[in-house]
C-alpha cells in the first residue's frame, strides 16, 4: 500500500531527467557521429570538444523562462576502457521537444551499451507539504522499500523551511547518496519560489535517481514502468501503467530512417541565426566589404576557400592576412 493515495489527483507523464550511458571506447567516433547529427539538428551549441548546450524550442515562450534559466549539456567523457556520455534533465527536455530523442535513443540502441544511471520524475497538482510531512513520518516509522532493500530511519533525510505562504515544507530523501536507488519527493512550488521563479501553483515532484538496476533505452523513452515499479511504496501505480521488465532491449522506436544531413545543417545554422545576424550587422560597419570579410572568417573556421579581398581599414587587411 502506498503513503500516499493521491486519489484524483492530476499527475503529469513521467519524463527522464538524466541519462548516463557507457560505451565501449573503441566505438567513440562512432557515437560521436551519431550524437553530432542529432544534436545539431535539436540546434545544440557546441561549447568545447564533448561539450554541447540545448535549450528546449519553447524556451522563448514566458512560460518556459519561468522554469529555466540555465542551458541543457549534453558531456561525452572517457573513463578507463569505455566512453561515457550524460544528458542533463534539461537537455533531456530539449531533445524531446525538438522531436530528436526517439531517433537518437534508436540510434545510441544500435551499439553495444549499458544504462550507468537514470533519473526519472512525475509531478502531481497537488499541495505539497502535507504529503511530504506525510513520507517523512513513514520513512522515520522504519520498513519503507524501495526495491528489495528497506530503508533504515537513518537513511531517511529533509530539508524543510517556510514557503512564501508561511506554511513549512521542503524535501524529503529516501536513501543516501550512492545508493542504487534512491527516492526524493519535495514541494516542487517552493523548490521554484525559493529559486526566483514564479509561482506555479500547487505542485509535488517524486523523483526517482537509479543506478545498477537493468535499465534500459527503452525507459529513457518511456519511464512510466520502471518509475511505477521502484516508487510503488511512495505513490500509486496507474492502472494503464503496465510492468517493467528489466533489461528491455530489442525495441523498435520508428523505422530507421537515412539520416537527413542537409536538414541538420539547417537546422544547426536556424539555431545561430541571431548571433550571425548580430556579427553581420557588426561586419556592415566595415562598409562595402563587411559582410564579404564576414564570409571569409566563416569560410576560414569550416576549411573552404574564398578569393582574398582587397585591403581593409585596420591593422591588417585580410587579403593581407590570408
Amino acid at each position: 500500500m502506498p503513503i500516499l493515495s493521491l486519489a484524483g489527483v492530476k499527475a503529469k507523464p513521467a519524463v527522464c531527467d538524466f541519462l548516463g550511458l557507457t560505451f565501449p571506447r573503441e566505438l567513440s567516433d562512432d557515437v560521436g557521429e551519431v550524437l553530432a547529427f542529432h544534436l545539431a539538428t535539436a540546434q545544440a551549441h557546441s561549447v568545447c570538444p564533448g561539450l554541447w548546450h540545448l535549450l528546449p524550442p519553447v524556451m522563448a515562450s514566458a512560460d518556459a523562462a519561468a522554469w529555466i534559466k540555465k542551458p541543457g549539456t549534453v558531456k561525452v567523457g572517457s573513463a578507463g576502457p569505455v566512453m561515457t556520455l550524460g544528458v542533463s534533465g534539461v537537455a533531456c527536455l530539449a531533445l524531446r521537444d525538438s522531436g530528436v530523442w526517439p531517433a537518437l535513443l534508436a540510434d545510441l540502441a544500435g551499439f553495444p551499451h549499458r544504462v550507468t544511471r537514470l533519473d526519472i520524475n512525475r509531478d502531481y497538482v497537488v499541495d505539497a507539504p502535507a504529503l511530504v510531512s506525510a513520507v517523512l513520518d513513514a520513512g522515520y516509522a522504519g520498513g519503507l522499500r524501495l526495491g528489495r532493500k528497506s530503508l533504515a530511519p537513518t537513511e531517511v533525510d529533509q530539508f524543510l523551511g517556510l514557503d512564501a505562504r508561511g506554511v513549512l515544507s521542503g524535501a524529503c530523501y529516501l536513501g543516501k547518496r550512492g545508493r542504487e536507488i534512491r527516492c526524493t519527493v519535495y514541494d516542487k512550488r517552493k523548490e521554484r519560489e525559493d529559486r526566483g521563479f514564479t509561482d506555479p501553483g500547487p505542485l509535488l515532484r517524486v523523483e526517482l535517481s537509479l543506478a545498477k538496476i537493468s535499465a534500459s533505452l527503452r525507459d529513457a523513452l518511456d519511464p512510466a514502468p520502471l518509475f511505477h515499479h521502484y516508487s510503488a511504496a511512495v505513490v500509486p501505480c496507474p492502472s494503464d501503467v503496465p510492468s517493467w521488465q528489466a533489461a528491455g532491449e530489442g525495441f523498435f522506436l520508428e523505422p530507421r530512417k537515412e539520416r537527413d544531413y542537409w536538414r541538420a545543417l539547417q537546422r544547426g545554422v536556424d539555431g545561430i541565426s541571431r548571433h550571425l545576424k548580430d556579427l553581420a550587422a557588426l561586419a556592415d560597419r566595415m562598409g562595402v566589404y563587411g559582410r564579404r570579410a564576414l564570409l571569409k572568417l566563416l569560410a576560414d573556421q569550416v576549411g573552404v576557400a574564398m578569393p582574398a579581398l582587397p585591403p581593409l581599414p585596420g591593422p591588417v587587411g585580410l587579403s593581407e592576412a590570408a
